[in-house]
Protein backbone atom coordinates (compact mmCIF):
# COMPACT_ATOMS: atom_id res chain seq x y z
CA UNK A 1 0.00 0.00 0.00
CA UNK A 2 1.49 3.76 -1.01
CA UNK A 3 -0.38 5.88 0.76
CA UNK A 4 -1.22 9.36 -0.56
CA UNK A 5 -1.81 11.52 2.10
CA UNK A 6 -1.85 15.02 0.61
CA UNK A 7 -2.64 15.76 -2.97
CA UNK A 8 0.89 16.10 -4.16
CA UNK A 9 1.54 12.61 -2.92
CA UNK A 10 -1.39 11.03 -4.52
CA UNK A 11 -0.52 11.42 -7.96
CA UNK A 12 2.82 9.61 -7.55
CA UNK A 13 1.19 6.75 -5.20
CA UNK A 14 -0.97 5.85 -8.05
CA UNK A 15 1.78 6.36 -10.60
CA UNK A 16 3.90 3.92 -8.12
CA UNK A 17 1.11 1.38 -8.14
CA UNK A 18 0.28 1.24 -11.89
CA UNK A 19 3.79 0.31 -12.36
CA UNK A 20 4.23 -2.60 -10.09
CA UNK A 21 2.05 -5.20 -9.91
CA UNK A 22 2.18 -5.89 -6.17
CA UNK A 23 1.71 -2.09 -4.86
CA UNK A 24 -2.00 -0.19 -4.88
CA UNK A 25 -2.62 3.14 -3.65
CA UNK A 26 -4.46 5.22 -1.70
CA UNK A 27 -5.38 8.65 -1.92
CA UNK A 28 -6.38 11.71 0.51
CA UNK A 29 -5.49 14.58 2.63
CA UNK A 30 -3.90 13.84 6.02
CA UNK A 31 -5.69 16.66 8.69
CA UNK A 32 -2.69 18.74 8.64
CA UNK A 33 -3.86 20.16 5.43
CA UNK A 34 -7.43 19.93 5.90
CA UNK A 35 -7.11 24.02 5.31
CA UNK A 36 -6.09 23.30 2.06
CA UNK A 37 -9.05 20.71 1.22
CA UNK A 38 -12.08 23.18 -1.34
CA UNK A 39 -14.19 22.00 -4.18
CA UNK A 40 -11.10 22.12 -6.40
CA UNK A 41 -9.04 19.95 -4.25
CA UNK A 42 -11.94 17.30 -3.98
CA UNK A 43 -12.22 17.67 -7.83
CA UNK A 44 -8.59 16.44 -7.69
CA UNK A 45 -9.37 13.88 -4.99
CA UNK A 46 -12.20 12.36 -7.46
CA UNK A 47 -10.21 12.32 -10.16
CA UNK A 48 -7.70 10.50 -8.63
CA UNK A 49 -9.74 7.79 -6.73
CA UNK A 50 -10.76 5.89 -9.94
CA UNK A 51 -7.22 5.33 -11.03
CA UNK A 52 -7.01 1.78 -11.81
CA UNK A 53 -5.34 0.48 -8.50
CA UNK A 54 -6.78 3.02 -5.56
CA UNK A 55 -8.03 0.55 -3.10
CA UNK A 56 -8.88 3.03 -0.23
CA UNK A 57 -9.94 6.64 -0.14
CA UNK A 58 -9.43 9.15 3.09
CA UNK A 59 -6.76 10.13 5.49
CA UNK A 60 -5.06 6.59 6.88
CA UNK A 61 -3.65 5.83 10.30
CA UNK A 62 -3.77 6.37 13.18
CA UNK A 63 -1.40 8.95 14.99
CA UNK A 64 -0.99 7.60 18.60
CA UNK A 65 2.51 7.21 18.70
CA UNK A 66 3.04 10.66 19.53
CA UNK A 67 1.15 10.14 22.68
CA UNK A 68 3.18 9.02 25.00
CA UNK A 69 2.33 6.08 27.54
CA UNK A 70 5.21 6.11 29.61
Amino acid sequence: MNVGATLDSSNPACDLAEKYAQVYASVGVHPHDADSFDHEAEEKLRKLAVRSKVVAIGETGLDYYRESIF
